[in-house]
């Protein structure tokens, strides 16, 4: 037979027949397919704000709660014991649970800041027990910033400082008399030559708590003139409820 003949011949049913492969994409990944080509940067930085959007979100629902800010500042930090220890101790002592949720917490603000006689006297100490002592100076420069603008902005008007902090505030006259907070009453004890604030030390909320021990005993309680700027009925709260404390924690005696 020739070769022609055979190329032509029928196909029998034993011959093996070629497939044919046929694809057809389904119209959902089509689509989705044409729509990632075309809005691929679009989708993510969406995506991306989305999920940033939804962590804050949940952030702020979960953010705790406070009564009250104290602001506390001087040349000893807490470790986390001892700040654990402290808050519980204020919180106790705070009059009331002011926001009604239930608990009364207070938000205490810590900054860590060192005068030069300060870090003098802590060098000398160390370099007496033959010990190194070493203050980074930018840090402390920015504790001393944050501080300062913190107390401009009328979120605390309680405050616990070290003496080289509160020569500042009353600097700036910041600083309410302790006679204006006790108006027709005995003044109480501990208050500075001044008449600006109440020398811990000298409180039977330090000499009869260990919690409040932690800290420098020559520390000064003192209540900030109230914001100019803010005048709202929350601010006038907030102002009250730091009077209401200072005289909780002044004025408590020990049985």
């Amino acid at each position: 037979m020739k070769q022609e003949d055979q190329n032509l011949r029928e196909p029998r049913e034993d011959d093996k027949l070629e497939a044919e492969f046929h694809y057809e994409q389904n119209k959902i990944l089509k689509w989705l397919d044409n729509y990632w080509y075309h809005y691929k940067w679009v989708t993510i930085i969406t995506a991306f704000f989305v999920i940033v959007g939804l962590i804050l979100v949940v952030q702020l629902v979960n953010k705790p709660k406070y009564d009250i800010n104290f602001t506390c500042a001087c040349s000893y930090r807490m470790n986390a014991a001892e700040y654990e220890a402290y808050e519980e101790l204020v919180n106790k002592f705070l009059p009331e649970d002011y926001d009604g949720n239930g608990e009364k917490a207070v938000n205490i603000m810590v900054y860590e800041i060192f005068s030069e006689k300060e870090y003098e006297e802590a060098k000398s100490e160390a370099e007496a027990n033959s010990s190194e002592f070493f203050v980074n100076a930018k840090y402390n420069a920015d504790e001393l910033k944050n501080f300062s603008q913190y107390s401009m902005m009328g979120e605390s008007y309680l405050f616990m400082v070290s003496e080289h902090l509160y020569q500042q505030l009353k600097a700036g006259e910041r600083l309410m008399p302790v006679s204006e907070l006790y108006e027709g009453q005995d003044m109480p004890q501990g208050v500075t030559e001044d008449g600006y604030g109440v020398l811990m030390g000298q409180t039977d909320f330090y000499q009869k708590n260990s919690a409040a021990q932690v800290l420098p005993e020559d520390m000064i309680l003192c209540v900030l003139r109230k914001a100019e700027f803010k005048q709202g009925s929350t601010d006038v709260e907030r102002y009250n409820h730091a009077i209401d404390l200072f005289h909780a924690m002044v004025d408590y005696k020990a049985d």
